[in-house]
């Protein structure tokens, strides 16, 4: 074989080994880039951009394609080789040529360029879509056959189709963005409740009875007009004989008593809401908004009635607290709804179990914080969402910052969580 030969072989095997990276970052780099990060790029315009979806949306087609072209460049640069070698050394060192062929095109055809694709993958797709686009067109014929033996295949196997992403994993990408700092602990708090608001049910966030400001038919005019300035809610449940008949809107309580107009109580109510506690907090505010109403009244399985809902508990659900002139800000303790209250970690337990109104032995935690008792009842070191038990409450850590508890959640547990 003369010296010509053998240079046109051995750059005919440089240039396989070189479509053999291509192919091969391109499957890495098309799999793993962000397709709403093209998205956006082609919406503004860019025409690389557009090629690049059009193979994303048709990702199967482009699969096969890359590996019709993979596979063509691996087995032709092992035949060239094998033919090249036993041309100049003899039959006796293909077997050598062959492995040591084989170690180069795993490193320079596909471990290096795959992991250079996986850091750069947008920048390769939107270089190189024109050519894979132009590789899918020519190579139709031969991925829609592979293509339907796939999908033969599969049919056969009868997997199930499972989503793209699970709920899970939704939240755990948002977590991972939070920590690699693309958006901050706000942020990441909205879209965790953004993502869990359809599965959050009206017995997680709804007011109890016994926290519920009431009003009366038996009360007088200045009673009830005390009781309205006093507590400055917009509306109130209004008792008869032990039971709610109706709902009082502040404001048209007032509109009347400035009027003087000597109306009852009962003349100025609005019909009664009734919501099941199961009912998911997302179809309620949905219902609650198209019929216009701010109150609903809470019932159990047994129809009897247990507390109250808001649309404030609902979007506060959503967006954390929401704030208004005639509420008490308490920066060391918040009640999230629910039965659930956050706390400073600081804050002494007895402290917290008279804000909660809950009965206990004070002696036992006297001067104890809620940081001492976490710490005492997790041998651990505590990390967020630890928690344990004591009586009717479950404690857990909320918040932690630099290694340290900062926020403490507290909830008192209704009858059904003990079934």
């Amino acid at each position: 074989m003369d010296g010509d030969s053998i240079g046109i072989l051995s750059f005919m095997i440089i240039l396989l080994i070189g479509g053999s990276a291509y192919f091969s970052a391109s499957e890495v780099a098309f799999s793993s880039v962000n397709k709403i990060r093209i998205k956006n790029k082609a919406d503004n315009g860019d025409t690389q951009a557009k090629k690049a979806l059009l193979i994303l949306d048709n990702f199967e087609k482009a699969l096969v394609t890359i590996l019709i072209g993979n596979n063509i460049m691996n087995i032709t640069c092992a035949s060239l080789t094998a033919f090249l070698v036993s041309r100049i050394w003899g039959i006796n060192f293909v077997a050598l040529a062959t492995i040591i062929m084989t170690i180069l095109v795993i490193f320079t055809g596909e471990l290096f360029p795959k992991s250079l694709a996986k850091a750069y993958n947008t920048e390769f797709v939107l270089k190189t879509a024109w050519f894979l686009f132009f590789l899918m067109k020519i190579l139709t014929p031969l991925s829609y056959l592979f293509e339907k033996i796939g999908t033969l295949a599969t049919s056969l196997l009868s997997f199930n189709q499972k989503p793209t992403v699970t709920e899970d994993e939704l939240l755990d990408i948002i977590k991972t963005i939070e920590d690699e700092g693309t958006i901050d602990e706000e942020q990441s708090e909205l879209l965790q409740s953004a993502v869990e608001f359809n599965v959050t049910r009206v017995s997680d966030v709804y007011t109890p009875l016994a926290k519920v400001i009431s009003l009366s038919t038996d009360m007088n005019g200045d009673k009830i007009l005390s009781t309205i300035i006093k507590e400055g809610y917009s509306r109130y449940p209004v008792y008869e004989k032990g039971r709610i008949i109706g709902i009082l809107q502040t404001r048209q309580y007032l509109k009347n008593h400035v009027a003087n107009r000597q109306r009852s109580i009962r003349s100025l109510m609005t019909k009664i809401y009734y919501v099941s506690k199961e009912r998911l907090i997302d179809d309620l505010l949905s219902d609650m908004s198209r019929i216009k109403v701010h109150m609903g009244i809470v019932i159990d399985d047994e129809k009897q009635v247990i507390g109250i809902i808001t649309i404030e508990d609902i979007l506060e659900e959503l967006v954390g607290e929401i704030w208004d002139e005639s509420d008490e800000v308490l920066d060391y303790f918040m009640e999230l709804g629910g039965n659930r209250f956050e706390v400073n970690a600081d804050l002494l337990v007895n402290r917290v179990f008279d804000l909660i109104k809950y009965p206990i032995d004070k002696k036992r935690f006297n001067n104890m914080t809620m940081l001492d008792w976490v710490k005492q009842e997790i041998s651990l070191e505590p990390e967020e969402d630890d928690e344990f038990e004591y009586e009717n409450l479950v404690i857990r850590v909320s918040n932690i910052e630099n290694n340290q508890i900062k926020k403490i959640i507290v909830k008192i547990k209704e009858e059904d969580d003990h079934e």
